[in-house]
């Protein structure tokens, strides 16, 4: 699994790899919060869950696109 995780953009320095996230033992899982959304289908924003917490919500952009 490639890709990094932000905790917040105020600590975007520093950043965690996924594959470091899943070597902790936590399992990474998105879950959409718009109506009709479920874990297999997330719109824009979703939540995003490690160990079966979600302290983050995670922001999906095309590419290109810039975050706001």
């Amino acid at each position: 699994m490639q890709g990094t995780l932000k905790p917040s953009w105020a600590t975007a320095g520093g950043e965690t790899g996924l594959s470091d996230v899943m070597n902790n033992g936590w399992h990474p899982q998105i879950i959409g919060t718009a109506n009709g959304e479920t874990d297999k289908l997330a719109g824009r924003t979703a939540r995003l869950f490690l160990g079966g917490l979600s302290n983050f919500e995670i922001t999906f952009l095309k590419a290109g696109e810039k975050p706001e």
